[in-house]
C-alpha cells in the first residue's frame, strides 16, 4: 500500500473557512521495478492474447514467459491502484463527514464513487508504458466495491481487502471515513454493509518536453485523444445519471444552479476535445477537474514521480478554485499561485523526496512547459532564474518575479470556461 506514495492538499478561502478541496497526488501507478521493455500492462495483455491465439509453437512458448511477467506486473499495479482508491475515498468521505453532508452520502449510494485520475505523462518512451500501466490500474479498480464495516466488525489498520479476484471489496472502519462509529455514519446516510460501486475515469495530457517531441512526431497522440474521448463519455454518463437523480429526488440532491454549471463545463470540455486550442490541451484537464468536483468526485493528479509536474498542476488547480468559487481576482490569483509554488507544501514534498527544496526542471524543460505550469524564478534546480537567485543569496527560497504568468489565460471564469496558452 505504501507504493501509492499519496499526499493530500486543501485550499482554504478566507471568505469561507469551511471550503476544503481534497486532492490526492501520487507518482505514476506503474510497475517501475519491472521496467518497460515489453511496454505497459495493456500492451503486454495484447501481446499475450496474440501469442495464445497463435498456432506457432514458438509463440505458444513465449506466451508462458509473457504470462508470468504480466502476472507479476498486475500484482504490483493492484497494490498501487487499491491504495490510491482507498486513500481518495477515505479523504473525500472525511471531508463530507465534517460538513455533515447527507446529500453526498445519498448520491454515493445511488451513483457510486466517481474517481478521476489525471495524468501528465507524455505519450513517448517509458512514460507511454507508464500510461498503459495506469490504464491497467483503472481496469482493475473498476471491479472494486467499497463498503463500510458493520459495528460488529473491524479493520485493525482502518482498511481491509476482502472478496475474490473478480470482485474485490475494500472495507473501511467508520473512523477511517470520518465517523466515530457505524451508528453516526448510518445517520449521515452511509449504511454499513452496503456495497458502493467505483466509477474510475482516466484523462491524460502530456506537458513536458517529451510531449513536445511526441506531438511533432505524432507518437501515440491519437491514442491519447481516444483515451480522453472515452473519459469524457464516462463523465457525461455520470452527469446525466446525477441529473436524473436530482429530478427524482428534488433540489436537495443537486441544486438547479449546480446542474447548470455541470452542463456548461461538459459543453466546454467537449469543445476543447473536438477543437483543442493548443497541442498540449491542458484546458481540457481544467474543465474536467472542475466538473469532477461539482459532481462530488474524488480527484487524483499524477506524473512520473508525483513531484514536479504534479506540483505545478495542483497549485494551478487550487488557484483556479479560488478564482471560480471564491472570486479571487486575476492579479491576486497570480500572486497566490507564485506563493504556493515558492513557499507551499509542495516544496516540502520535493525536499522529502530529493533532499532539495527545488523543482527538478532545467531551463529547457521550463520553457517547454505550458506557461501556467512553469515554476517561479528561483524555485527550479537550474536555468538563468535559478542562477540569478543563487548569486543574490535567495537560493531555493527565491522570491522574485515569475511563475504565475498563465493564470489569467487559465481562469475558468463565471461560466467555468477554460483556455490555456501554449509554450512560447
Amino acid at each position: 500500500a505504501a507504493s501509492a506514495a499519496a499526499s493530500s492538499r486543501c485550499a482554504h478561502a478566507a471568505s469561507d473557512p469551511g471550503a476544503v478541496y481534497p486532492t490526492l497526488t501520487l507518482g505514476a501507478p506503474a510497475a517501475h521495478a519491472l521496467g518497460f521493455k515489453d511496454g505497459g500492462a495493456t500492451a503486454m495483455a495484447r501481446k499475450l492474447r496474440a501469442c495464445i491465439a497463435s498456432r506457432e509453437p514458438a509463440e505458444r512458448m513465449a506466451a508462458i514467459s509473457l504470462a508470468q511477467g504480466y502476472g507479476r506486473r498486475c500484482a504490483l499495479l493492484m497494490c498501487h491502484g487499491f491504495a490510491a482508491l482507498a486513500a481518495s475515498f477515505a479523504l473525500v468521505c472525511r471531508t463530507n463527514a465534517e460538513r455533515r453532508s447527507a446529500p453526498f452520502f445519498g448520491r454515493l449510494r445511488e451513483l457510486g464513487y466517481l474517481f478521476q485520475l489525471e495524468t501528465l505523462l507524455s505519450t513517448r518512451g517509458d512514460e507511454w508504458a507508464m500510461l498503459q500501466d495506469t490504464q491497467g490500474v483503472v481496469q482493475m479498480i473498476e471491479r472494486v466495491q467499497l463498503m463500510m464495516l458493520p459495528a460488529n466488525e473491524d479493520a485493525p489498520d482502518g482498511v481491509a481487502l476482502r472478496g475474490g479476484a473478480h470482485m474485490p471489496v475494500l472495507c473501511f472502519a467508520p473512523r477511517e471515513l470520518g465517523f466515530r462509529d457505524a451508528a453516526r455514519a448510518s445517520a449521515a446516510g452511509l449504511k454499513p454493509g452496503v456495497m458502493l460501486r467505483v466509477r474510475p475515469i482516466l484523462l491524460s495530457q502530456g506537458i513536458n518536453e517529451e510531449q513536445s517531441v511526441a506531438n511533432l512526431m505524432q507518437t501515440h497522440t491519437a491514442e491519447q485523444t481516444a483515451l480522453n474521448e472515452r473519459a469524457l463519455a464516462q463523465l457525461s454518463e455520470f452527469q446525466a445519471a446525477a441529473e436524473a437523480l436530482a429530478r427524482a429526488r428534488g433540489e436537495a440532491c443537486f441544486p438547479p444552479e449546480l446542474l447548470r454549471q455541470q452542463r456548461e463545463l461538459l459543453v466546454r470540455a467537449r469543445q476543447l476535445l473536438s477543437s483543442p486550442p493548443d497541442p498540449k490541451n491542458v484546458g481540457l484537464l481544467h474543465a474536467t477537474a472542475a466538473l469532477t468536483r461539482l459532481l462530488d468526485g474524488g480527484r487524483a493528479t499524477l506524473c512520473k514521480s508525483g513531484k514536479d509536474r504534479t506540483a505545478m498542476s495542483i497549485t494551478l488547480e487550487h488557484t483556479l478554485l479560488l478564482q471560480r468559487a471564491h472570486g479571487l481576482s486575476e492579479h491576486l490569483a497570480s500572486a497566490a499561485l507564485t506563493a504556493m509554488r515558492r513557499h507551499g507544501v509542495r516544496r516540502e514534498n520535493v525536499r522529502q523526496n530529493t533532499n532539495k527544496r527545488v523543482f527538478a526542471f532545467n531551463w529547457m524543460q521550463q520553457r517547454m512547459l505550458p506557461e501556467a505550469y512553469r515554476p517561479p524564478d528561483g524555485s527550479a534546480k537550474s536555468g538563468a532564474a535559478w542562477s540569478r537567485a543563487r548569486r543574490s543569496g535567495e537560493g531555493a527560497q527565491g522570491v522574485r518575479g515569475g511563475g504565475a504568468q498563465g493564470v489569467r489565460g487559465s481562469r475558468l471564469g463565471p461560466s467555468h470556461s477554460s483556455t490555456q496558452p501554449g509554450p512560447r
